[in-house]
């Protein structure tokens, strides 16, 4: 072979090799380059959903049933096919949508301090309504489960309290069956972080400062998001920001459990103390009444409380509406149109009326519970 020969067969070879590296690294490129999926709060310090499950860094969510435990039956899954594990998951947050009352005891029986015992058997009883309630359009197949129940427990409720405790020995069990909690299948589902309370009420986990997270996350909310900052040593996940309209608060110890819970009594009990009005706007939102309406509603309330107040000192009474009439030239209070000059909005009339501020909650625990509130006054999506 002649030397020229040599140099084009050898200039071909450098070619080929060439372009196969180039054909290679525009593949690299184009493989998506997968984060792999975290939670706020690790599965893996539940030791009862880890006696289902094991971390799996090729599981979409990070975990697959063990071999082992009660999900076996789903071993034959392939839980790193994203497309699959999200159809499970919807089916699986559906499920859990169909119970959100029983989630709404649960979350305000434990702002209440509430016994382990009291929530399940709260929860238990409820579920047996839910039961029957799914057949309030179908009177045979109501009447069929009603006959099931007589049959099995001697009444048409379904089990009562007392007899799930005698069959499953503890009030934890009680409650994890009526919701068919299961924290291991959550966690393989990317549902872990959103029913982390649940498992706190279970006595799974403690709730301990970075632990705890809301159903609703107020990192959505931009009016919250504009008063406060996320901080994982807070006793709730946020304190007010620098540079927000809570900044009076910016020198509270946030990482003080016992300080924050004392704070958080006080909200609740400004929240207990216009009861009605949270009425008012849950029976309005129902009839899809507007922004105005709901304000008009709520603030000509809030002024009728504040009267109430002194039905027992007619002295502080008649200052009130004194001052009332100096101020504003009758004796009611601001009038819901006065108040729309004032601010300029309807949305801000209501929010004035509630003394509403989404980011204060937040920092005391109290966003799930009113976050029906911050809808009415479209701060988020309900």
């Amino acid at each position: 072979m002649s030397g020229k020969k040599r140099v084009n067969l050898g200039i071909l070879v450098l070619v080929v090799v060439l372009v196969a590296l180039c054909a290679m690294l525009i593949s690299c490129d184009n493989v998506e380059q997968k984060t792999p999926f975290t939670y706020r709060n690790n599965p893996e310090d539940n030791p009862t959903a880890m006696a289902d499950i094991v971390a799996d860094p090729d599981a979409v969510y990070g975990f697959r049933p063990s071999e082992t435990g009660s999900l076996n039956m789903y071993l034959d899954i392939d839980w790193s096919d994203e497309t699959l594990i999200n159809g499970y998951k919807e089916e699986r947050i559906e499920y859990h949508r169909s119970i959100d009352t029983m989630y709404d005891i649960i979350q305000e029986m434990q702002l209440e301090h509430a016994s382990i015992e009291e929530m399940a058997r709260a929860v238990s009883t409820k579920r047996n309504e839910l039961r029957l309630a799914a057949y309030e359009n179908d009177p045979e197949g109501l009447a069929e489960v009603k006959n099931y129940n007589f049959n099995k427990y001697g009444h048409e409720e379904g089990p009562l309290p007392d007899e799930l405790y005698e069959k499953y020995g503890s009030w934890e069990m009680v409650m994890s069956k009526a919701f068919s909690a299961n924290s291991g299948l959550d966690a393989c589902l990317g549902l872990y972080d959103q029913y982390f309370f649940l498992y706190v009420a279970l006595g799974q986990v403690s709730a301990h400062k970075s632990s705890f997270t809301y159903r609703n996350n107020p990192e959505d909310n931009p009016t919250a998001m504009a008063d406060i900052v996320a901080d994982p040593d807070a006793v709730y996940g946020f304190r007010p920001s620098e540079t927000g309209s809570l900044n009076m608060y910016l020198d509270i110890d946030w990482s003080d459990e016992t300080l924050i819970n004392g704070y958080k009594e006080e909200r609740i009990e400004y929240h207990r103390s216009i009861d009605t009005m949270y009425d008012i706007i849950q029976e309005m939102q129902l009839e899809h009444a507007s922004i105005e309406e709901m304000a008009r509603a709520v603030s000509t309330k809030r002024n009728e409380l504040r009267l109430a107040a002194y039905e027992n000192d007619p002295e502080g009474l008649a200052e009130v509406k004194n001052y009332n009439f100096n101020k504003y030239g009758h004796e009611e209070g601001p009038l819901p149109d006065e108040l729309y000059e004032k601010y300029g909005s309807w949305e801000m009339v209501m929010s004035k009326a509630f003394s509403a501020n989404s980011g204060l909650d937040a920092c005391l625990g109290l966003y799930d519970q009113y976050f029906f509130l911050y809808a009415a006054l479209g701060q988020v999506r309900g």
